[in-house]
């Protein structure tokens, strides 16, 4: 199952599928990969994609286009 307090962020083949496109990505899957920006919570995705969240995540972390952390990514800090 999923970490409780884990923040989900797209992968760099993730990224890549996302920009060509990638057939195999639906637009469920598709929907729920946008939304694992390394900033959110399970939270805040499930109450974004819905009741399927679950196996769009499942599917995304099995395809190698999703990995979970325990801490969000950093914002970077302005001006660089």
């Amino acid at each position: 199952m999923f970490q409780k307090n884990a923040v989900y962020r797209k992968t760099p083949a993730g990224l890549e599928a996302l920009a060509r496109r990638d057939p195999t990505l639906t637009l469920r899957l598709r929907s729920v990969l946008i939304l694992l920006d390394g900033k959110r919570g399970l939270e805040e995705v499930w109450r974004r994609a819905g009741k399927t969240w679950s196996r769009s995540l499942r599917s995304c972390t099995s395809s190698g286009w999703s990995s979970g952390s325990k801490t969000p990514a950093r914002r970077p800090r302005w001006p660089l």
